[in-house]
């Protein structure tokens, strides 16, 4: 059974890596990248992590506006639905033929789904990433859209992982639905904790101010604003802050900018949502049981291989 976990966590590892890929360049330089040239802009310079996310810049012309910059902001996203719609689509005109492929299509559907209602809704309450744009344009109306987002995401979550737990339940062997439930949710956090691990450690061995500057959520980008603010006129009145008096500063701007914590609510829902799926997708697989070997895996391996070659790749034209 050992053997069979450790084969259903490395082809989760795969998916993770093709999906995350794959996305990654759909996203940036197709969903911001193509979309701002179509509407006027030209891109200005691009950067994609191995293992993480990425980001684009571009310039437009005078004549740009709101509708434009959303549309671009918006891209990325909106293409991340596209494309996990398309892989369900795959996936369900397989049927029963070619279990690997109908898993790697699921998985691919579920990352690129899970992601993208996650990264609209938390940064959209939050002002980080693509969602920044709308919540300077929706302001305190984001909620509107912040918190149907959040709630269709956890089901999703719920429906994806039942999927997904039906068609590799009988991949690890357990006799019982405890056991499957848990080698299931075991190998998901394996992949997902080994693949976030890379990303980290790619994050720290190569910072990247722009992307730290992105992904800054809107209360920090306040605080530290209002900060610098106040310590640049003690400073002209001849009374700079000292050490104590800053951190005491930091600790009331930061209280008065206190907002929901939707993001690690929303990540612990999600956690619920999966699992809750998983225990009952796991009570009986989709067709015939399948067990398969290192050796039946290497086409995903394969697949992963070419998607982390096609990001370096087009890091060279960076």
């Amino acid at each position: 059974m050992a053997g069979r976990w450790a084969r259903l966590a490395a082809a989760f590892f795969c998916i993770g890596l093709v999906a995350s890929r794959v996305s990654l360049v759909l996203h940036e330089l197709v969903g911001h990248g193509a979309v701002a040239m179509a509407l006027g802009g030209r891109v200005a310079a691009y950067h994609l992590f191995l293992f993480g996310g990425g980001w684009v810049s571009y310039r437009w012309g005078p004549e740009h506006g709101t509708a434009a910059t959303i549309a671009v902001s918006m891209g990325g996203i909106a293409l991340e639905v596209v494309a996990a719609a398309a892989a369900l689509i795959a996936a369900r005109w397989l049927g029963q033929r070619a279990p690997i492929a109908r898993l790697a299509l699921v998985g691919f559907a579920t990352a690129d789904l899970l992601h993208a209602g996650f990264y609209l809704a938390a940064g959209a309450h939050h002002g980080f990433g693509d969602g920044r744009v709308l919540r300077d344009q929706l302001g305190a109306a984001r909620a509107v859209l912040v918190w149907p987002v959040a709630c269709a995401v956890v089901v999703a979550g719920f429906v994806l992982a039942r999927r997904l737990a039906g068609l590799a339940g009988d991949w690890v062997g357990a006799p019982t639905r405890v056991g499957r439930t848990a080698a299931l949710v075991s190998a998901a956090l394996v992949a997902g904790l080994l693949h976030g691990g890379l990303a980290v450690a790619e994050r720290v061995a190569a910072r990247d101010a722009t992307y730290s500057r992105i992904m800054k959520p809107e209360r920090d980008r306040q605080v530290e604003g209002e900060m610098e603010r106040l310590a640049r006129e003690a400073r002209g009145q001849g009374a700079p802050l000292d050490e104590r008096q800053l951190a005491a500063l930091r600790a009331e701007l930061e209280r008065r900018a206190r907002e929901f914590p939707l993001a690690p609510v929303l990540i612990g829902a999600l956690v619920l949502a999966c699992a809750a799926g998983v225990w009952r997708g796991g009570s009986r697989a989709d067709g015939e049981p399948q067990a398969p070997s290192w050796r039946a895996l290497v086409p995903l391996g394969a697949a992963a291989g070419a998607a982390m070659a096609l990001v370096a790749v087009l890091r060279l034209f960076e």
